[in-house]
């Protein structure tokens, strides 16, 4: 089969991240990648991806250039991930290819993305139009199904997968590269943030459970760029707290930010599912993160810490627990690494390569 994915951007994000892997997976399927833009960051796919010449997020010119794809490469199926390349992709179906297939991959309509009345009305707009809506998770089908009335059959859930052994080789080399990078000592217990710099994402939480952090070995990474990062540099410039705090933007190398970590929060508000957990648990990193629907779907209390969402004195004294016992860090190790194996990079592509059959039948 021809399959054609389109998204918006190649910036970095958990979605883009999902289309590399599926591409370089080998799939039993002729795929090509629609990138709607380019922008400064793009991460690099090993396969066949075409980038529009435009910066624009509200240009419509790449519409008369995907016809010309999808009918050169005899496309038959139309892979769509997020918003905005769902709605190009309801336009060529609609006024240039009724035939063609049309898949939604919803990796991570949240309750407050929703309600919005864009997203809302797309959705709704586009049930009876499209072939099959993929979710990563359950909370993200159920949102689907009670607030964008996406008919359930329509829908199946996929969750995201990795390839540990992207975080699992030269991690000593890797620690000490990143640790000498940043001007952090070798002996520090080191507490990694890595995330969009954005609300919702909970670095704000993360930035005031350090005040209640009093061991003066401990060293607190923020990475991840976004439109807080601004913000969080004035906060920083205002602290005074007994830990070490870094911010260190933008990684592109994430193998070796896990590496040289010893302890990775997660205390966003909303996820719909938690990939970074996975990749830190690959690399043999602890977890905090919080107790929401979607990073649950990932993690529990049998491999990793939680704490109530926004609380951040509990997410302090989780963060303090796994400082102190050595014991409660090696379990965590030994349970996270169980715990990637139901989302081994087979399992998930042979359940996609099933989804494209049965739509073509």
């Amino acid at each position: 089969m021809n399959i054609l994915h389109i998204i918006d951007t190649l910036d970095l994000g958990g979605a883009q991240t999902i289309v590399k892997e599926i591409i370089e997976s080998n799939i039993a399927h002729n795929q090509y990648v629609f990138v709607l833009r380019s922008t400064e960051i793009q991460i690099p796919i090993n396969g066949s991806v075409f980038v529009f010449p435009s910066k624009s997020k509200f240009s419509f010119k790449p519409i008369k250039e995907l016809c010309k794809f999808i009918e050169k490469n005899n496309i038959e199926i139309l892979h769509c991930h997020l918003f905005r390349s769902q709605f190009f992709g309801c336009m060529l179906k609609r006024k240039y290819f009724p035939d063609i297939k049309l898949f939604f991959h919803e990796h991570g309509p949240l309750s407050s993305q929703i309600d919005g009345f864009m997203t809302k009305m797309l959705l709704r707009v586009s049930s009876k139009m499209i072939d099959k809506s993929i979710a990563v998770s359950d909370i993200t089908k159920k949102l689907l199904i009670n607030k964008g009335k996406m008919p359930p059959s329509k829908i199946e859930i996929l969750p995201n997968f990795i390839f540990p052994e992207n975080f699992s080789i030269n991690k000593i080399e890797k620690r000490t590269f990143f640790r000498e990078a940043y001007n952090i000592s070798p002996d520090a217990f080191v507490v990694g943030y890595a995330a969009r710099m954005i609300q919702r994402k909970g670095w704000e939480v993360f930035f005031d459970s350090l005040s209640d952090l009093k061991q003066k070995n401990i060293t607190a990474v923020f990475a991840g760029s976004g439109k807080d990062g601004e913000k969080l540099k004035k906060m920083l410039r205002n602290s005074d707290f007994s830990v070490d705090v870094k911010y260190i933007g933008y990684v592109s190398e994430m193998d070796k930010f896990y590496a040289g970590i010893d302890c990775f929060v997660i205390p966003s508000w909303e996820e719909a599912f938690g990939l970074t957990a996975l990749e830190a648990q690959a690399s043999g990193v602890p977890i905090v993160a919080s107790d929401i629907p979607g990073l649950t779907e990932v993690v529990n209390w049998g491999n990793a810490l939680l704490f109530p969402v926004k609380n951040s004195t509990l997410l302090a004294c989780q963060i303090s627990a796994l400082e102190y016992s050595k014991a409660l860090h090696s379990r965590l190790v030994k349970y996270g690494y169980a715990n990637i194996k139901r989302f081994e990079k087979d399992v998930i592509i042979q359940k996609l390569n099933r989804i494209y059959l049965d739509c073509a039948d």
